[in-house]
């Protein structure tokens, strides 16, 4: 019995495993999202709730406690269509108030359902209906459907109940895969070989008599005038009619065609070369500024084609865009406190919002005021924004230098004068040398960025007007900007230089046992130092230094015999104000040491 035990025992799990063999595990536990959040599965679809309103045109129609609401989706597909070979399309499956009871759909005339989508990157959104208890805050809807491996995905969106019309993104291409053209008053639709179509004119028409029964509270009438042109069409015994199909406003509600206006309309067919003009009449909700009107057609090769109409409501014409932004100034140097106005001019003259707004990328450098006032704050460089506030995305921007003296790395006696080196500051085109002569600073010379050469990533500059003032300190500096008086602002510390000529060695003598004699001429300085070396200048070598500046000869000992060295000298003084000085390094001497 324990083996016949053991034996049915091992029968159940081996079932129990083909079972789950048999039933592959595919489904993906739920997760809870909120507004605006993505439900995203990779290479199947994205989905977004964008949108949970009270919807207050139709609360007349509800049932006593109760409350209408418009959930607006957002579906993308990210490959499903193209993996699976036929259309996405998701909706909620089940959808809860807050308490956990089904809310009812309701396809109120001003939700939409959306489109199925058949190519990847496309995207549709749809605004559902749902009836409420009215005191309900919250809503819940369920998602669920197969991706492209036949995994079960689920999702759930908790979303809070808003108190105004839901907002809709409008998406004007690849819906449904078809290409739906945006155009605005008075541009023209042109089908090639079919038609013309133009809206003409767009008017509130509110105040018309025979609507007064026909528009709700909170509702406006809206009128307008097309004209269509057959320069081709060849359907319908050659005689073109053509009239919109559809409009909504920018929340994504569907208006309502108006048939009894008294003003409308009728298209009526029209010939070869003939154009025709129709009117239409349309409610939507008074705070709507803009409206879509959608026209559809089939063209001489049997294909549906759209245009979309972008029309604002009241004057007939969308707000005028800017395109450019254009400062006075593109870039501008400021002493620190000083101040400067940049004024921002926009395209097109006739902009229907010409202001901007200003920014600074480092208000620690410069800031600016509402009015494009820039004031320098400390040494860098900002970048200084007007950016159009109608939107657009169009700006400009000046750059703004406020300098400092730049730093000073080192300066040193060449052959033909005083050799400055300093660090290059960014955006400066200009730098002043500056030279201190018996307590006297004056500019030196005024350089180009451009016609300076670069030692060490430093810049290189050498004053030869100095060549041959041996003898003669001075002091340098370097500056990069002047004051308002026309002063350069400087670092008045600068680096001190004592013109000295370079001493020349007059013989290098080998005197046995390893010791080399160097002479020299005589300098006016206070000292000397020669340097040697056995790998023909690779490295050097430095003897002690000789002083006083009436020494001209030098023992060196310890050199290794049979190698040939080369031997340079150069000449020092030293100044209470200017610090120690050399000179250039002399010519080379060789010598093979004994």
């Amino acid at each position: 019995m324990k083996h016949s035990g053991k034996k049915l025992l091992c029968s159940l799990l081996l079932a129990g495993c083909l079972l789950l063999t048999l039933i592959p595990v595919t489904v993906q536990a739920a997760v809870t999202y909120g507004l605006n959040q993505a439900w995203k599965v990779d290479g199947n679809w994205e989905v977004k709730v964008t949108n949970v309103q009270k919807h207050y045109r139709c609360m007349e129609e509800t049932a006593y406690g109760e409350q209408y609401v418009l959930v607006t989706v957002q579906v993308k597909d990210l490959g499903y269509a193209r993996k699976n070979g036929y259309p996405l399309y998701l909706i909620p499956n089940e959808v809860y108030d807050q308490y956990g009871d089904l809310a009812d759909g309701w396809g109120c005339p001003h939700s939409t359902v959306g489109h199925e989508l058949s190519m990847t990157g496309s995207v549709t959104n749809m605004v559902l209906g749902y009836v409420l208890p009215k005191n309900s805050t919250s809503i819940t809807l369920h998602f669920s459907e197969y991706d492209s491996n036949d995994v079960l995905r689920e999702a759930v969106f908790k979303v809070n109940i808003g108190s105004s019309a839901p907002k809709f993104a409008w998406n004007s291409s690849h819906i449904n895969g078809d290409n739906e053209y945006q155009y605005t008053l008075n541009q023209t639709w042109k089908e090639n070989g079919n038609w013309e179509v133009k809206v003409t004119s767009v008017k509130d028409h509110s105040s018309c008599s025979s609507l007064a029964e026909d528009i709700l509270k909170g509702e406006k009438a809206v009128q307008i005038d097309f004209t269509y042109k057959n320069i081709g069409f060849k359907e319908d015994g050659g005689k073109l009619t053509m009239s919109p199909i559809e409009v909504y406003d920018e929340f994504g509600n569907a208006g309502e065609f108006l048939y009894n206006c008294e003003h409308w309309i009728n298209s009526e067919p029209v010939s070869l070369n003939k154009t025709g003009s129709g009117r239409v009449c349309f409610s939507i909700p008074r705070s709507s500024k803009y409206v879509f009107v959608f026209f559809e057609g089939m063209n001489n090769n049997g294909d549906f084609v759209h245009a979309l109409y972008k029309l604002a409501v009241g004057n007939g014409t969308l707000p005028v865009n800017v395109t450019k932004v254009t400062l006075n100034q593109s870039s501008v140097y400021l002493n620190v406190g000083k101040t400067t106005t940049l004024k921002a001019t926009v395209t097109p003259t006739n902009a229907t919002n010409k202001n901007v707004t200003w920014k600074s990328s480092d208000t620690s450098v410069a800031t600016v005021s509402s009015s494009g006032l820039v004031t320098a704050k400390a040494g860098g460089v900002a970048t200084i924004t007007a950016m159009a506030k109608d939107g657009s995305g169009k700006s400009a921007s000046c750059t703004v230098y406020v300098p400092v003296a730049p730093k000073l790395v080192a300066i040193y006696n060449s052959a033909k004068g005083a050799d400055i080196r300093w660090v290059p500051q960014n955006g400066v085109k200009t730098y002043y040398i500056m030279r201190k002569l018996n307590g006297v600073w004056s500019v030196a010379a005024a350089v180009s960025a451009s016609s300076l050469t670069k030692e060490g990533g430093n810049y290189k500059y050498i004053d030869t007007s100095v060549a041959l003032n041996y003898g003669q300190g001075y002091i340098y500096s370097v500056a990069v900007a002047k004051d308002s008086s026309g002063t350069p602002l400087y670092d008045k510390r600068g680096l001190p230089l004592y013109r000295l000529k370079q001493p020349t060695i007059t013989s290098v003598t080998a005197k046995g046992n390893g010791v080399v004699e160097v002479k020299w001429t005589k300098e006016n300085c206070q000292g000397y130092e020669v340097q040697y070396s056995d790998n023909n200048g690779s490295n050097w070598k430095k003897a002690k230094e000789v002083t006083p500046g009436t020494v001209v000869s030098q023992k060196i000992d310890g050199l290794k015999k049979g190698t040939t060295y080369v031997f340079r000298i150069r000449c020092q003084k030293t100044n209470k104000d200017r610090g120690r000085t050399w000179s250039q390094y002399s010519a080379w001497k060789k010598c093979v040491v004994k």
